[in-house]
């Protein structure tokens, strides 16, 4: 990618990354002799930012919920990047992180430590372990490859007229310092997904800690490590050199700080040592965020429903539609229409609770696959499950939402009825255009359903409910949304915002910790 870029652009950014570099002296304490180069220092955050403004066509894309940090688009390439600044020295790397999977490790983990427990050697305990290490480090990479896969078609958008040639690279900065000089090397190496079927275990790193072990798939050596179950890639930093910067330190670098403070404010920071500045405006109109519940059978499972909402004579016809198989066997197809007819709910039967409606579901799917007939097991599977584009966006706590904001979405969008239930104005005055980000695709959608809880698109259902169940969220066909999948994908929230001067509503995927709540929490702003 690097050599790709501009060469006027790539200097910007050499030059953003060096004037801040300038300023180490600033963040460095003192050890011994204070004579020797320290190692350059440069905020990540910084690099982010300045490489978006010094390259065409790159935005930050961490401010959602990607595993990339950077997407830059040129003309014949899309390009993801993963940004990095690091000690020249150290190699190994955190990637990902996977805290919320513990439950899933524990019980192999359990395993590994007591197949240890009477070796001595670290020889002995990779002999031990050598089934149990393939199998976790296969489902860590399985878990990185779905991030990977769900980020990637997040910002790849499901508006694709053509196929993209989509690139994902770490471009990483590496500091370093001799003690008379300081440096900053450029580097770069793919940002892969795990070649799962070519695991091979390099073993444990030590003794005392059989859980820490290092596994390669042929292209990249990874380690992980129990303690924050996280895990590292090697970055092969003498490999991956492009380029080198030489850093020079400003001799006097909090002349900066007074400087800008004297621009901004007009005072001498030295007279005012507790001078408060001015907070950050967040340039968001209106922002709101909440936890995805998930629901078996409604929101985002919608499709997963049973039953049927269509009349008892459209249902008898759906059954009888069946009869046209003649070439299945008479018994058994008289058996799947009963049973289809018991789920429907046509003629008498007991009433059956949702979860043994879909273990019936279930048996009658499974006595259709009986007959070997694959048209005659999708014509089966198209009665008894509910299209995959009935999926929607739920609001939670909506009518309390909608009575707070009723003009959120669009003017008097969320205004209930006298009943308040029902929403008062006509579906065609209650749309908007929903902004996907990162990718900023946009689709129409519409506030519908009873106090409002529910955002629909109005037209190209299919587009996405697919694109949501199939790429976000990474699921097979007819796979139902479970939590599970959700922290397997670093997902549990959504966030919905407005900008100024615009009337489109943002949309995006995000994890909330639930011990730093952010500020636009549907509860916070509620109960404000």
């Amino acid at each position: 990618m690097w050599n790709d870029l501009p060469k006027k652009e790539r200097d910007n950014y050499k030059y953003r990354i060096l004037g801040w570099a300038a300023l180490t002296p600033l963040f460095t304490q003192k050890a011994g002799d204070d004579k020797q180069v320290p190692t350059p220092y440069v905020n990540s955050k910084y690099q982010e930012k300045a490489f978006v403004l010094s390259f065409s066509g790159s935005t930050e894309e961490d401010i959602g919920n990607s595993s990339f940090d950077i997407s830059l688009k040129k003309p014949e390439k899309r390009y993801l990047v993963g940004i990095k600044t690091f000690g020249y020295s150290s190699s190994d790397q955190k990637v990902a992180q996977f805290k919320k999977m513990q439950g899933q490790m524990s019980e192999i983990q359990a395993k590994i430590v007591k197949n240890s427990s009477r070796f001595k050697t670290v020889d002995q305990i990779n002999w031990a372990n050598r089934n149990e290490y393939l199998e976790l480090a296969s489902m860590l990479s399985k878990w990185r490859n779905l991030r990977i896969k769900s980020s990637i078609e997040n910002l790849r958008g499901f508006q694709v007229d053509a196929p993209q040639n989509v690139e994902s690279v770490y471009h990483v900065l590496m500091c370093s310092s001799d003690g008379k000089q300081a440096k900053i090397y450029v580097g770069e190496i793919d940002y892969s997904m795990i070649d799962i079927n070519h695991l091979k275990i390099l073993g444990c790193t030590t003794v005392q800690n059989p859980l820490n072990f290092r596994f390669t798939d042929g292209h990249h050596i990874y380690k992980f490590t129990s303690a924050d179950d996280q895990m590292y890639m090697d970055f092969r930093n003498e490999q991956i050199r492009i380029e080198e910067w030489p850093v020079t330190y400003d001799g006097d670098p909090t002349a900066v700080i007074n400087n800008i403070v004297s621009h901004l404010y007009g005072v001498n920071i030295s007279e005012l040592p507790k001078q408060e500045f001015p907070p950050i405006i967040n340039n968001r109109l209106m922002s709101v965020s909440w936890k995805l519940n998930v629901e078996p059978y409604s929101g985002f499972n919608s499709f997963y429903g049973v039953g049927s909402k269509c009349g008892k004579e459209q249902r008898i016809a759906k059954i009888n539609s069946l009869n046209r198989f003649t070439n299945v066997d008479g018994v058994r197809l008289l058996k799947v229409k009963s049973m289809i007819a018991q789920y429907l709910a046509v003629g008498g039967r007991e009433k059956l609770d949702r979860d043994e409606l879909v273990k019936l579901r279930n048996r009658i799917v499974d006595e259709a696959k009986m007959t070997r007939n694959n048209t005659f097991v999708e014509a089966v599977e198209k009665i008894v499950f509910r299209p995959m584009t009935e999926t929607y966006i739920p609001i939670p706590r909506s009518k309390q939402f909608h009575t707070k904001y009723p003009d959120f979405f669009v003017p008097d969008g969320g205004k209930m009825k006298e009943d308040g239930k029902k929403l008062a104005l006509p579906e065609e005055h209650r749309r908007f255009n929903l902004v996907f980000e990162p990718s900023g695709n946009t689709i129409e959608c519409h506030i519908t359903q009873d106090t409002g809880k529910a955002i629909e698109s109005v037209q190209k259902q299919t587009i996405l409910g697919e694109w949501l169940l199939t790429k976000v969220f990474q699921l097979g066909k007819r796979e139902p949304l479970t939590q599970a999948q959700l922290d397997m994908l670093d997902i549990n929230g959504l966030r919905l915002y407005k900008e100024p001067g615009s009337d489109d509503i943002h949309a995006e995927f995000i994890w909330i910790d639930d011990d730093n709540l952010p500020a636009d929490y549907i509860d916070r702003i509620l109960e404000a």
